[in-house]
């Protein structure tokens, strides 16, 4: 029995057809997916070298045939992942499904352009019309970082007043996409299309004029803004510049001489103060209320706080910028995720924090949205910046605007005012606060001081001499101590989003109120606080040092 079954399996054998292959007799035929030999068609490859880049196992090497650089192919470190055919903006790669690639040598895997071009067979052998790069006009920023990064010199830009035309020359170009790679709000893209000798694309941008002899943008920036001490250190030109020249920090604005400007000139694009519409007054506003958080802490009510954490838990933003400080009330920047971290930021800080500049970090974590807190010149900026460079901004979902009077450098403020002249060490410090006109400053020893802010102007930045913005009118919410009693806030809900954000904190009971009458205080204070700020800060000689005209405005007037 156990022989007659394993005789009766190879009869029924016997006479069907085998199922092996009989190689080398029989060649087996591969499937239409089959990854073989990258080869080249030589005569529409236009050595970009997009396949070199892209390779993981660094098989392939451009290297001159006839005059003219093709890659080359190593076989024995190929992995047959396919990436070289797939980014090829020309279909100069194509799939030839040899399997046949057995060789004595390791040298003898190495395939050289000329035998790549030759297994092409001839049905493969066809010109597609390739991937060019264009441009979507309205999303280009018009930064040139495109032509800073192209490596044939294909790009190209010609100003004339205030228009800019840039072109990229197709007979030129080798389709690589470096320039698709780089462009920071992606306005560069492929499209698939016959193109002839001498086709070119072309499109126009606005730019600003120069209408003094100045070498690029920034020291136009530098001349009508930053020198005679108009810049309000908002950051919004370091954020916009793509090649990261221009600084910011515990300092005037600079630029740093190492890195070549583009002259692209999105730093005075998205300066607020180059083309300054002087806002002021309360601006308008859908509610007034006078409030405070009843889940946090804080020196005025926490209602920033709130605003934040609550946008979190309604699944508006996951990011905050937020700026914390250390043990020596220096400030710093934090990217918060987490409700938790967003409290890091609760202590208020006159010192000065870029916070704009945390937008690209911002940008890449968030996922949902983004909130932001800022003095006003702060958001100023941002707004600005807003509408020349959406793709930094366009994730920002909430914008808290806190009252501001003055801003400071911290070297100044804490360590020459507060540490020097008053005679507190920034660590030994416990409280500050801002009301009314008047500075006060309390140790943790219990020492208090008040000093009235005319006093300490000269303490300030000097962007905020020209400075008539207190109520912060373009954010989404303006909040602050100003008119409210101690531990509340002035609260004025601006857009539609706070609105929603602020009526889901009632329901949720996180909010506390002050009694009804306390709005009138904070109407007549905030008021007052308007009309003092156009008081100290007489705009007009700045005005007509730059040749506007000023007309008469009563005090407290909205800009």
């Amino acid at each position: 029995m156990v022989v007659i079954k394993p005789t009766i399996v190879g009869l029924k054998h016997l006479f069907r057809r085998p199922v092996t292959v009989q190689y080398p007799f029989e060649k087996f035929r591969v499937g239409p997916n089959y990854r073989g030999v990258p080869a080249v068609n030589f005569d529409t490859c236009t050595s970009c070298e997009r396949c070199v880049t892209v390779c993981p196992n660094r098989c392939t090497i451009m290297v001159e045939h006839k005059g003219k650089k093709v890659p080359n192919w190593y076989g024995a470190r190929c992995m047959f992942c396919y990436l070289c055919i797939e980014v090829c903006p020309t279909g100069a790669r194509t799939n030839v499904p040899l399997y046949e690639l057995a060789e004595y040598t390791r040298e003898a895997t190495l395939w050289d352009p000329e035998r790549l071009d030759a297994i092409i067979p001839d049905e493969l052998r066809r010109e597609a019309a390739p991937k060019t790069p264009v441009v979507d006009q309205e999303v280009c920023v018009n930064c040139l970082m495109c032509e800073k990064t192209c490596p044939w010199d294909a790009i190209s830009h010609v100003d004339s007043g205030k228009m800019r035309t840039l072109t990229i020359d197709y007979d030129t170009c080798t389709y690589c996409g470096r320039c698709i790679d780089v462009c920071p709000p992606q306005a560069l893209h492929y499209k698939q299309q016959k193109v002839a000798k001498g086709d070119r694309h072309q499109w126009i941008k606005f730019i600003p004029e120069k209408d003094i002899e100045v070498e690029n943008y920034f020291q136009l920036l530098h001349k009508k803004v930053i020198e005679p001490h108009w810049c309000s250190h908002c950051t919004a030109c370091v954020v916009a510049c793509p090649v990261e020249r221009i600084l910011g920090g515990d300092q005037e604005i600079s630029e740093d001489p190492e890195i070549p400007c583009l002259d692209c000139s999105l730093c005075v694009r998205s300066c607020p103060r180059y083309d300054y519409q002087n806002p002021k007054g309360l601006g308008e506003y859908m509610e007034v209320h006078s409030a405070r958080s009843t889940r946090f802490k804080g020196q005025d009510g926490a209602l920033a706080t709130e605003f934040l954490v609550t946008a979190m838990e309604m699944g508006i933003i996951d990011a905050a910028i937020v700026v914390a400080s250390d043990d020596k009330w220096r400030p710093y920047l934090k990217i918060a995720r987490t409700p938790e971290e967003v409290l890091e930021g609760r202590r208020t800080k006159y010192a000065l924090a870029d916070v704009l500049t945390a937008l690209k970090t911002a940008h890449k974590v968030a996922k949902k949205g983004i909130g932001i807190i800022g003095v006003p010149c702060q958001i100023e900026g941002f707004r600005r910046h807003a509408e020349t460079t959406k793709f930094f901004t366009s994730k920002v979902k909430l914008v808290l605007g806190i009252f501001c009077t003055e801003n400071f450098y911290y070297k100044r403020f804490y360590e020459e005012f507060i540490g020097e002249t008053i005679g507190i060490k920034p660590e030994d410090l416990k409280y500050t606060d801002m009301k009314k006109g008047v500075l006060t400053i309390q140790s943790k020893k219990g020492e208090v001081h008040k000093v009235k802010l005319k006093e300490i102007e000269h303490y300030a930045l000097l962007g905020c001499g020209i400075c008539q913005h207190f109520a912060n009118i373009t954010a989404d919410v303006s909040l602050g101590g100003s008119g409210s009693e101690s531990g509340y806030s002035s609260v004025f809900i601006r857009r539609q989003n706070a609105k929603e954000i602020f009526d889901y904190m009632k329901e949720k009971g996180y909010i506390e109120f002050a009694p009804e009458e306390a709005i009138e205080q904070v109407m007549k204070t905030n008021t007052f606080m308007t009309k003092y700020k156009i008081k100290i800060h007489p705009i007009e000689p700045y005005l007509e040092d730059r040749g506007i005209k000023v007309e008469a405005k009563e005090e407290g007037e909205g800009g």
